[in-house]
């Protein structure tokens, strides 16, 4: 959701996406996501949380930068939450998802090289990464052109081994 919300018994829909918290035993509160974010929620346990945001930092960095955690996996995503959906930068591929639309989802832009990249940043999510060198956003782009033809390469050999059908997007 793009506002905040208390912690209690409660559903509610917020731009067409529907959520829901449910308290469970022990402390513990299932956030319910609405379907079309591809996760269905996840529990959270207040008996057992963290006393201060010390707690998190090692889990962060490991998060973060260890090769096998799944931010590292995924690459390079940026999520915006707007009045007409849910805004997403999957290495090049900008789309709005929102359960109103047909597939659920809609491709809006590929960027075709760096200087559009970085223009969608800045354009459609406010990260003008003023702070990078040259040198970091070529790193940066190497890194999400990289993802981006290995994405799709695995579409490419899905579409061919089940005869064409796959229609995947990030």
């Amino acid at each position: 959701p793009r506002t905040p919300f208390k912690l209690t018994k409660a559903a509610w829909e917020e731009d067409g996406f529907t959520f829901a918290l449910e308290p469970r035993e022990g402390g513990a509160w299932w956030w319910k996501n609405d379907p079309v974010h591809g996760f269905a929620g996840f529990a959270v346990n207040l008996a057992t949380s963290v006393a201060s945001v010390e707690e998190f930092r090692g889990y962060h960095e490991w998060y973060w930068t260890d090769p096998d955690a799944s931010y590292v996996k995924a690459g390079v995503v940026i999520h915006r939450p707007t009045a007409s959906g849910l805004l997403s930068l999957h290495s090049c591929t900008l789309r709005r998802t929102h359960p109103s639309l047909p597939r659920r989802y809609e491709i809006l832009r590929v960027a075709a090289d760096r200087d559009e990249w970085f223009t969608l940043l800045g354009e459609v999510f406010h990260l003008h990464l003023a702070d990078l060198t040259d040198l970091e956003r070529d790193q940066l782009w190497a890194r999400v052109s990289s993802d981006h033809a290995a994405w799709l390469e695995k579409q490419r050999l899905q579409t061919w081994e089940d005869g064409g059908t796959t229609t995947n997007q990030p």
